[in-house]
């Protein structure tokens, strides 16, 4: 859960959607399912809601982003994980003993560690299409790399644009979607031209991200009424079917994903991410336990799969079929819960430790007292504020949770 000026409420069921997202990813890189590396796409329209989210959030309390702040928060969440896949995916290389895997490797790590392995990959002539014939084991990173460039400009561009616009949520909609559309012609062309070069491209997947950061700002720090929550939850079942039929049969080298059929799965996602946050069968769906605990660790599920599915082959272990497939994951899954307990999540959580003031100091006083909150009967005060986002009214009980929640937290 990330905090900006005001935290964003967790919501289950987005980590439910992120399990569902890695599934398809690792049975598409296990040759299960070929239309999997859609998952990824999922992951790029959660990223574009949710950082927006956060954006417009900090904006509304604050009149004001925090760039330095949003950029530790993303390292402290993304690098941990990607440095400890950067160090598994050399000790895979060193194991396999190939001097030419070795050699390009160099290159493939420098670019990972720049977050620009999409360019290195569409430079060197890697193509997805070809994924299984001459593997990099950092071939995954290309999407890391992505996401971080996205960041590297959504961020500051969302802040000019919310000063710009004072906040106005026509305006920044407005600009957004010129963004989505010239991202748009942009993947059309350069289809044309290379598959590779649409599917790598930052500008042409950049149409992903933005129809998340839309939603976004219809509905950050707004309610949706009981007709609009039954609608939300009904549109993500619906949008759920054709999106799991296209894991199936969709080929990564059709044209045609990038000429609106990454435009129309990039609004089915967006109708999961809502759906996912309203009362329905879905949330109850996505909020299971266990889809719920795998979507905690699925970025380093999604980190650390490739190189150990690279390494776990047939003729490595002896076997093949549902056996490897179990094998990989449960190695998978071991090295992702570890990096999550003891590596990514303490680090993602350390605060700074204030400094003592020496004795004498000005600063050696009794502190003051802090203003108490509101009782719970009342909204819970600015600082301490649990919720930046609400999509429908809560009920008198949550209410009172919520109050008792914050001011215990105080």
């Amino acid at each position: 859960m990330e905090r900006a000026g005001r935290r964003l409420a967790y919501r289950p069921g987005l980590d439910g959607l992120r399990a569902l997202a890695v599934l398809a990813v690792l049975a598409y890189h296990d040759n299960r399912v070929r239309g999997g590396f859609l998952g990824v796409s999922v992951f790029f329209t959660l990223s574009g809601f949710l950082i927006t989210a956060l954006l417009m959030s900090e904006f509304a309390s604050a009149r004001r982003v925090s760039l330095p702040s949003f950029y530790a928060r993303r390292a402290r969440r993304l690098l941990p994980a990607a440095f400890l896949g950067i160090a598994l995916a050399a000790m895979v290389v060193v194991a396999f003993g190939d001097a030419r895997a070795a050699h390009s490797f160099r290159y493939d790590g420098l670019a990972a560690l720049a977050d620009v392995a999409n360019w290195r990959l569409l430079l060197s002539g890697h193509s997805y299409v070809n994924l299984f014939s001459s593997p990099s084991p950092l071939e995954h990173y290309w999407s890391l790399a992505v996401e971080e460039q996205f960041y590297l400009v959504l961020a500051p561009l969302t802040a000019v644009i919310l000063w710009a616009a004072r906040g106005r949520r026509a305006l920044v909609g407005g600009a957004f979607a010129a963004l989505a559309a010239l991202s748009f012609v942009d993947g059309w062309f350069a289809v044309g031209h290379s598959v590779d070069r649409a599917y790598y491209g930052t500008d042409t997947r950049a149409l992903e991200f933005l129809v998340g950061a839309l939603v976004a700002v219809a509905l950050t720090n707004r309610q949706l009424g009981p007709r609009a929550s039954r609608t939300a939850a009904g549109l993500g079942v619906i949008a759920l079917v054709p999106m799991t039929v296209a894991a199936f049969v969709v080929r990564i080298g059709d044209t045609g994903l990038f000429r609106g059929g990454l435009l129309l799965f990039a609004l089915g996602s967006a109708a999961l991410v809502v759906a996912a946050g309203e009362p329905g069968p879905l949330r109850s769906l996505l909020s299971l336990e266990p889809l719920r605990r795998l979507g905690l660790i699925s970025y380093g599920v999604y980190v650390f799969h490739w190189p150990i599915f690279l390494w776990l082959t047939a003729a490595r272990v002896g076997f093949g079929g549902m056996a490897l497939t179990s094998l990989r994951l449960a190695v998978t899954l071991a090295v992702a819960t570890a990096s999550f307990v003891f590596i990514e999540r303490p680090i993602r959580e350390r605060r700074p430790r204030p400094r003592r003031p020496r004795r004498g100091s000005s600063r050696h006083r009794r502190p003051r007292p802090r203003a108490r909150c509101p009782p719970a009967n009342r909204s819970p005060c600015r600082a301490c504020s649990w919720s930046a986002i609400q999509w429908r009214s809560p009920s008198a009980e949550e209410s009172s949770v919520g109050a008792s929640r914050t001011a215990s937290q105080c």
